[in-house]
């Protein structure tokens, strides 16, 4: 929330996070993540720091660079034509959702569900949660979930397709973009187009807390676990792996 400044922001935040309730397949996260670029590049406002920016890399560098990324997207696709079954389903299931990785993980918990639970019926809305927690547990971001995942559904194989398309295509296009975007960054549509993202992004991260409530038996001792969690993170420098660990305790105390 401290992201959001303007009255915009909170008016699109409000617009989104309901209408995600009803509106939550993987289409539908993306066409948010575009109309909140829109919002953010017709609501920008002058900013007199704005710049240009001529950083970056050299040609040669760049060549070299592009060159990389051209055999690896052509390894890539390559994949489509060998793979079969439940492999191809994960690399290229967890491939879509890894396009659209704006804002951290969390953002990606409604996609991941939509595909994992409701469309390929891979998981249980509860096992899924547990994916989720089992990614927090491990070194590494969320996006480990996904290796979970492709472990449960297709063995060693699966994880490793499904950690190869959950990372692998948000890496190419940080890459190919990043060699542009210092470029770019300090300009005010930059910035105003981001504004909107973030704000989207952080309309979804509250809606993926609520997939994730839902899918949970116990939801009384779950919600204050978590509100003493979210106040402990608040007010205090507690340790947030050392809060992981104890909540894990007080749940199997009590279950």
């Amino acid at each position: 929330i401290k992201h959001m400044s303007r009255g915009w922001q909170y008016f699109l935040f409000s617009i989104i996070l309901v209408t995600a309730f009803f509106l939550n397949s993987y289409f539908w996260i993306v066409i948010f993540i575009v109309l909140g670029g829109i919002c953010g590049y017709f609501l920008k406002e002058a900013d007199p720091e704005s710049k240009n920016n001529t950083s970056g890399f050299d040609r040669p560098n760049r060549r070299h660079l592009y060159t990389g990324l051209l055999l690896f997207c052509i390894a890539f696709i390559g994949l489509n034509f060998f793979l079969k079954g439940i492999n191809h389903n994960l690399l290229f299931e967890f491939s879509k959702v890894s396009l659209t990785l704006f804002g951290g993980g969390y953002v990606m918990i409604p996609m991941m569900h939509n595909i994992v639970v409701d469309n390929f019926h891979w998981l249980s809305s509860a096992e899924f949660a547990n994916a989720i927690a089992f990614g927090q547990v491990t070194p590494g971001p969320i996006l480990v979930s996904a290796t979970y995942i492709g472990f449960v559904t297709g063995g060693v194989v699966g994880a490793f397709f499904a950690t190869l398309g959950i990372f692998a295509p948000s890496a190419f296009v940080m890459i190919l973009l990043s060699t542009e975007f210092e470029n770019i960054k300090d300009h005010a549509i930059t910035k105003g187009i981001m504004k909107g993202i973030r704000t989207v992004i952080i309309a979804l991260i509250a809606y993926s807390g609520w997939i994730l409530f839902k899918s949970l038996d116990h939801k009384l001792v779950s919600a204050l676990i978590a509100l003493s969690s979210f106040v402990i993170i608040t007010y205090t420098k507690f340790n947030y792996f050392l809060l992981i660990l104890l909540s894990g305790v007080v749940a199997l105390l009590y279950f």
